[in-house]
């Protein structure tokens, strides 16, 4: 009787703090409507927003249009593209399989890839980005690799089978694995190929199986079924043309075939219901569950910010609690949705219109701020938005004029960030503009003075232009700051035999 009492106890006084919580969060509603107002104004915000205490809904909003043309308004049964927002449920279901016994997350790949070099490579290592393979989305090699099976078949569909072949001939790990993380979409599309082998099932059909259908995600689809969506169901991606106009992304990229790193249609429901679930242990083990949401510990002993699939941000990452979560971009698509252990708090933000990963970020933050009874910091206005603008319209050195213009007079209003500034530079290398390329390449080095990534990727767009002394000088200047940039090293390499 006495234990009885005391779990009635334990049970009443679980009920009380979720209800407190609840009570919290609405009270707590008017900033976050607040926020949203302002974010809908200055960034033209267009998405769905799902927040829930212990799975409930505590904040539902959607803004903008799924479909301008057809003046479909987005809603909270809207699907979109969550791109690497799948790497959460391809873990969950490899996991499964773990669980299963039908693989190993400690198996060598070389047990699934005969011509693949695994170098020491375990499924451990693909799901928690710590191979050292090189990465191949925006991948010179990988893309000329690409579209020369794309001449030979201009039917032709670039897929998995492909990067496997590509990684083939060039196996050189860029660090050991298990040494350190460094994201890369190309583990998650090992990780496909491999459940395909291990179960016999198309991966789609694998996921559908494994993940979607036990998790309750009831309008979730992915690029195979998108003609079953009525057109009022699935959103379109958005960019934001040189003047300034949103249009659809219809850009039929070259890897839009891969499996693994993306192609799933979700809604902000569906994807509470997979995280839901999957914390719950009804798709794999609690005590896997534990292992996936821990940070993944390195050759040394020591940890990073990712687990089996998902980022970890430790209590007090940037003044926030414990907080498990993921995002994902591709094509107009730009998504973030993170749970709070503590608080029981899960935030979904999905999005349609190109908006830029930093903004989306200190978005979700301000949200968590907001609803632990904080004064939230807006987001930053990203300042590579009006930089790229007068790019294009008016050329590199207005640009560059403009934006140390509004560093210097506005610091604390813009964000600057290196990957966007690095991502426009090489969208100026496939208009074949390089000589503006290599102009943004060397502001964002001016700014970002430390970052290797900035001197590997002006060395290319150097040796583009022939300037092979120059490409040297830079490459050199990328080993420098990191010794263990294989695929630059190669690329060195390369150069010095000439």
């Amino acid at each position: 009787m006495k234990k009885l009492s005391i779990a009635i106890l334990v049970s009443m006084l679980m009920l009380a703090n979720r209800n407190l919580c609840l009570c919290q969060v609405n009270k707590h509603l008017e900033t976050i409507n607040s926020i949203m107002d302002y974010i809908v104004k200055n960034y033209s915000f267009s998405g769905t927003v799902l927040i829930t205490t212990d799975g409930k809904s505590v904040y539902n909003k959607s803004f903008g249009y799924a479909n301008t043309e057809l003046a479909i308004p987005n809603n909270l049964n809207t699907a979109y593209d969550i791109a690497s927002s799948i790497k959460p449920l391809v873990a969950a279901g490899v996991l499964k399989l773990h669980e299963e016994g039908k693989l190993g997350i400690d198996d060598d790949i070389a047990k699934y890839f005969e011509k693949l070099p695994s170098n020491g490579i375990k499924i451990k290592h693909l799901l928690s980005h710590t191979s050292g393979l090189p990465e191949y989305t925006h991948n010179p090699g990988f893309e000329n690799f690409a579209k020369n099976k794309m001449k030979a078949d201009s039917g032709y569909v670039v897929s998995n089978k492909d990067l496997i072949e590509w990684l083939s001939g060039n196996s050189r790990v860029e660090f050991n694995p298990g040494e350190k993380y460094r994201y890369c979409n190309g583990n998650y599309a090992l990780l496909a190929s491999i459940v395909e082998k291990v179960t016999g099932l198309a991966f789609y059909d694998f996921m559908r199986k494994y993940v979607i259908k036990p998790a309750g995600m009831t309008s979730s689809k992915f690029y195979d079924e998108l003609e079953d969506y009525k057109t009022s169901e699935r959103s379109l991606g958005y960019e934001r043309t040189k003047e300034g106009k949103y249009v659809p992304f219809f850009s039929h990229h070259l890897v839009r075939g891969m499996q693994g790193d993306g192609g799933l249609y979700s809604t902000a429901p569906d994807m509470q219901r997979f995280l839901t679930s999957f914390l719950e242990g009804k798709l794999v083990s609690k005590g896997m569950v534990s292992e996936a949401i821990a940070p993944y510990r390195f050759n040394s002993g020591g940890t990073g910010l990712y687990g089996l699939g998902w980022i970890i941000r430790g209590e007090g990452y940037q003044g926030r609690p414990l907080t498990i979560k993921h995002g994902g971009r591709w094509e107009g698509f730009l998504n973030a949705f993170a749970y709070e252990p503590q608080s029981h708090i899960s935030i979904i933000i999905l999005t349609n219109n190109s908006m830029y990963p930093p903004t989306i970020g200190e978005l979700e933050k301000a949200f968590s701020d907001a609803l632990a009874g904080k004064e939230p910091i807006l987001p930053k206005f990203p300042i590579i938005d009006t930089v790229s603008q007068t790019l294009y319209l008016k050329g590199a050195d207005s640009a560059i004029e403009l934006f140390r213009n509004l560093t210097s007079k506005s610091p604390s209003k813009y964000f600057i960030d290196e990957n966007e500034m690095n991502y426009l530079a090489l969208s100026l290398v496939w208009e074949n503009r390089k000589e503006d390329a290599v102009k943004i390449l060397e502001l964002n080095w001016q700014v970002f003075p430390n970052q290797s990534n900035n001197y590997d990727s002006i060395g290319d767009t150097y040796k583009e232009l022939g300037n092979l002394e120059k490409a040297k000088e830079a490459y050199l200047k990328a080993l420098s700051l990191d010794s263990k940039r294989e695929s630059t090293r190669k690329k060195l390499d390369h150069i010095e035999k000439k």
